[in-house]
């Protein structure tokens, strides 16, 4: 056992030569499991769910899972919603999860892409699912037509915020918006260059290593990130290796503005590396899931960083989530470890985390928030 452990923390001083390797006593494992956890949730009770994608190193998976400890875990909602395999029915199971979260209602929103290992989507595969938290009842399923997903378009992050739904589109590249009220749905600005992966910023594994598979090939991710700031005011967005953008909210609803127009009043919010994910606290401050040095920086809305935590066993932390007591939690993908993203070779553990980190009041003078989705609770900090 000391051989093996000696053997993998020589292999890692290799590779990561400028990182530290001290392990945070913070860090709490919440989950371990045998397939990748890209997607993590959870209701004001603190119930955990976490999103399962159909990727390149675990294809067979039940998309979805309702977490009772950390190596216990079920199906949700069960049945033929978490069964799907190639040639079943795609319209009515999970195919390809990407994004599952929990807003002020308590319900489970996910978006399934409907891609297996994102090559190609099924037909009636991708779709945003709603359902009961505590039942699993579906209670809502959105799809939408080729007028707002075109062909190549790839459904990635959801926020739902005033009764609207915002989702990424990192196929294209596009913001999609959904509103419940009238179940009108708009596209705006598709293919605009600043919603696409620029090509002089390839996507970066730990210490800068470029994401290529064994013939060099890189992925082009287009929009990606998603956060709406607590005021409603500015919608927030990026891919995983652009700076990130904002566009008031204002302008993004109104259909009757063009997307040229729109284009006109992206603003630069804050240039990063290379994300697999995000989060936004109760007073604005953007949580940022760093590819290349396995960490968690926090970027305050006067352009204020800090390095919130930096932890070897953050191996591509993405989407993130403050759940309703103020613990941040970090699914560890190990992504960037996967065959095709990795010159061939699939250096994946087999066993993959989401951890838990407790929000301090601040960090380097910039005071921290509670939960976007639980802003509301009187059972929540109050910050």
């Amino acid at each position: 056992m000391q051989h093996k452990t000696w053997i993998k923390t020589f292999a890692l001083a290799a590779l990561l030569p400028s990182l530290s390797f001290a392990a945070s006593p913070e860090l709490k494992t919440e989950v371990e499991i045998d397939t990748i956890a890209n997607a993590v949730t959870a209701t004001s009770d603190g119930t955990l769910f976490i999103g399962l994608p159909r990727w390149h190193a675990t294809l067979k998976t039940p998309s979805l899972m309702r977490v009772q400890g950390p190596t216990q875990y079920t199906p949700f909602p069960g049945g033929s919603w978490n069964g799907w395999a190639p040639g079943g029915d795609a319209a009515n199971a999970f195919v390809q999860v990407n994004s599952v979260h929990v807003f002020d209602d308590d319900t489970v929103w996910l978006v399934d892409q409907g891609a297996p290992d994102n090559i190609k989507t099924l037909p009636g595969a991708a779709k945003v699912v709603q359902l009961d938290s505590k039942t699993g009842k579906i209670l809502r399923v959105l799809r939408f037509d080729e007028s707002i997903l075109p062909p190549g378009a790839v459904m990635n992050d959801l926020r739902v915020f005033d009764n609207r739904v915002y989702i990424t589109d990192a196929g294209v590249g596009a913001l999609i918006i959904h509103d419940l009220k009238t179940g009108k749905t708009l596209r705006r600005l598709h293919n605009q260059p600043l919603l696409r992966q620029p090509l002089d910023r390839p996507i970066l594994a730990t210490a800068g290593r470029p994401y290529e598979d064994e013939n060099g090939k890189r992925p082009a991710v287009h929009a990606d990130m998603l956060e709406v700031t607590p005021d409603g005011e500015w919608v927030l967005f990026s891919t995983p290796s652009s700076p990130m953008y904002k566009i008031r909210r204002q302008l993004l609803d109104d259909p009757s503005v063009s997307d040229a127009e729109l284009a006109k009043h992206i603003v630069l919010a804050f240039d990063k590396g290379t994300i697999n994910g995000t989060c936004i606290d109760s007073l604005g401050n953007v949580y940022l899931g760093l590819v290349e040095s396995r960490s968690i920086e926090v970027v305050a809305p006067d352009g204020r960083r800090a390095t919130l935590i930096q932890d070897d066993r953050l191996i591509g932390p993405d989407a993130l989530f403050i759940d309703a007591n103020r613990r941040l939690l970090i699914p560890a993908t190990q992504g960037e470890l996967m065959a095709n993203f990795n010159k061939g070779k699939n250096g994946t553990s087999g066993k993959f985390h989401v951890y838990s980190l407790p929000l301090p009041d601040s960090v380097d003078g910039i005071k921290i928030g509670k939960s976007m989705s639980f802003r509301t609770l009187s059972t929540a900090a109050s910050h």
